[in-house]
């Protein structure tokens, strides 16, 4: 959580940059001695002015929607009297601020005009706490950027002067036209189509300035489109009412917020919704609503969630012809979560939904399902889950005889063995278990042979000595710490099978491997435990979900050596999905003739089964 909490005390709007030059008396904001001085570089300098360009180029060939503005990163500011004069503090944003009162210098000098004479405005002005000569630099940059004498004095006189001489270069392919229609864009009115605006928040809670700014610095953590939409929750409006029923209703929203954001935090419950396709890091989780009630994806701006909850809020300000309706505004962010509360607390549509969810379904054809999102509330919780069924099984696409064709390479067969293990726990309707989607993603559960890709050979030292202490460990029943091959003749093992693992066991201990040697002690076993037979080692009657790092460990060993892992992690309460746990208990095998091997007809016998269980789903 954020070091400091937004509240109805701090304010939210959306200024233009006209906004920020005032008829009579010119805005000023202070950097404070804490902040370190402007350093943006030609690279960020160019970026901003190619975006601003190509927004006013849309503008002009009236390629933008009526309420379309393009809007600056926040700049969050703190009001304080210095030296008996009002003045915003600049927290946050003190370099897109300067570089914003850059371009316009250099624009109206290459005009040859001024702000006054143009807009009957004064330009805001920019000083410093400490490093006074900043300001002065900064007003009369126009003809100091160049000297080389003056601009290397200070290190921000030097960050300045390029960042000027970049916007130089820049402007140096536009001709004057370009130059007043950047301007025009730049500096339109909140009344004119299509401005440029930024995020103003501002501080007024009696938050400490220096706490929110390293809050906001350290690691470069900008306020995020939670703590934006926060505030526009929580902000006082000019016309919300009567005070004594409108601040119930701002309590009741940090509530029900604080609420909704402790249900998110259990990875339980998040990672059930979330499968990680918005590649976006949630440091408030609620956010990962209102980035679906907007529509945001990859492609958007940042801040895009923000804008449009934004929107909302104008709209219904227009339409109560006072304040926003927060009550109905913060009804249908409760309603969307309460969606997927219900979904999790419902056992069968927490296994369906979370399975569309883990297979990289966006929630929101989820949502769309049979006849759309905007029908979805007339359906009856039974017709969604048939509705649900139908989906999982028009996007498996599957006969019964394209599912046993299926192999290790096939793009289907690990959501197929996903499905088997959630159908099976579905199937158990005595009993309230649950696949857990949180272990299943953060272990990276993943395909595994059951019997060993046998014709797959060891490829180096390090495999070849995990693979020996394994099998010492498997037959000796000792760690490697122990002396193994004590007691080794009352284990009642065969002789050929105790030379093999004294072979072994000297070649553990020996400096160097005789490969020659390995490769005979590993064809015995393999014998040994019937994994010679031959057989599609790669078809689906061989495979089964399996943790990474048991999988990365045991895809060479031999099926009891996996079976008596898969029996530790059960010990040791480290789950295993049920339908791997029940091929290694030979649950599905009708002849238990032989524990220690799985053979072709074990594989028939579990390949029947899967196609058993998955009918509902297949074609």
């Amino acid at each position: 959580m954020p070091d400091f909490e937004i509240n109805n005390n701090n304010s939210l709007t959306l200024r233009t940059i006209y906004d920020l030059l005032t008829e009579k008396k010119a805005e000023e904001f202070f950097i404070p001695s804490y902040q370190r001085g402007y350093r943006w570089n030609a690279q960020q300098v160019n970026l901003l002015l190619q975006d601003i360009w190509e927004f006013a180029r849309r503008k002009i060939s009236r390629d933008l929607k009526e309420n379309e503005f393009y809007c600056l990163q926040p700049i969050v500011v703190k009001p304080q009297l210095v030296e008996g004069k009002e003045k915003w503090e600049v927290i946050d944003g003190q370099q897109r601020l300067t570089t914003i009162k850059l371009i316009v210098r250099y624009l109206f000098t290459a005009l040859r005009t001024t702000i006054r004479e143009e807009y009957n405005r004064e330009e805001f002005i920019i000083s410093y706490d400490t490093r006074t000569a900043s300001e002065s630099f900064l007003n009369d940059i126009a003809t100091l950027f160049d000297q080389e004498g003056e601009r290397e004095k200070n290190v921000d006189f030097h960050y300045m002067s390029r960042a000027y001489q970049a916007i130089q270069t820049w402007f140096s392919k536009k001709d004057r036209e370009d130059c007043r229609d950047f301007i025009s864009v730049l500096l339109a009115k909140e009344d004119i189509k299509n401005p440029v605006k930024i995020i103003w928040y501002e501080v007024r809670d009696g938050s400490n300035s220096y706490d929110i700014f390293t809050r906001l610095n350290i690691g470069k953590i900008k306020l995020t489109d939670a703590e934006l939409i926060k505030a526009l929750f929580l902000k006082r409006w000019e016309k919300q009412g009567d005070p004594v029923l409108f601040y119930p209703k701002q309590l009741q929203v940090a509530s029900d917020w604080d609420r909704i954001e402790r249900s998110l935090q259990n990875d339980a419950f998040w990672n059930f919704i979330y499968n990680g396709g918005h590649n976006k890091t949630y440091s408030s989780r609620i956010e990962y609503i209102f980035d679906l009630m907007s529509g945001w994806n990859r492609e958007k701006e940042d801040n895009y969630t923000f804008y449009h909850f934004n929107a909302l809020f104008e709209e219904s300000q227009k339409k109560n012809e006072s304040a926003p309706n927060i009550e109905q505004l913060w009804a249908n962010v409760s309603a969307y979560f309460l969606r997927f509360d219900e979904w999790f607390r419902d056992r069968e549509l927490y296994h369906l939904v979370g399975y569309l969810v883990a297979t990289k379904v966006a929630v929101p054809d989820v949502m769309a399902v049979k006849t759309g999102y905007e029908q979805l509330e007339f359906l009856n919780k039974t017709e969604f889950k048939l509705a649900l069924r139908n989906e999982i099984s028009n996007r498996l696409g599957l006969t019964a005889l394209q599912l046993k064709g299926l192999g290790y390479k096939s793009k289907q067969i690990l959501n197929v063995l996903l499905l088997f293990n959630i159908q099976t726990l579905l199937d158990s309707v005595k009993s309230n278990a649950r696949y857990p989607f949180d272990l299943h993603k953060s272990q990276h559960w993943d395909i595994e042979h059951i019997r060993s890709q046998t014709e797959r050979s060891l490829t180096n030292d390090d495999e070849w000595r995990d693979w020996i202490i394994d099998t010492l460990e498997y037959f000796t029943g000792k760690p490697e710490s122990e002396d193994q091959l004590a007691g080794l003749d009352e284990m009642g093992l065969s002789d050929e099978t105790q030379q093999v693992l004294v072979m072994l066991f000297n070649e553990r201990t020996a400096q160097r491997f005789q490969k020659d040697v390995l490769l005979r002690c590993f064809e015995f076993f393999r014998k040994l435990f019937k994994e010679d037979v031959e057989g599609d080692g790669n078809s689906i009657a061989n495979l089964a979900l399996l943790d990474s790092y048991t999988n990365r460990s045991y895809q060479n060993a031999f099926y009891p050596l996996k079976r008596r892992r898969i029996q530790e992690n059960e010990r040791n309460g480290i789950f295993t999905p049920i339908c791997t746990r029940n091929v290694f208990l030979k649950a599905y095998s009708k002849k238990l003739a032989d524990v220690m091997s799985w053979n072709k007809v074990d594989g028939e016998d579990y390949l029947n089964e899967i196609v058993r269980v998955l009918n509902g789903y297949l074609k």
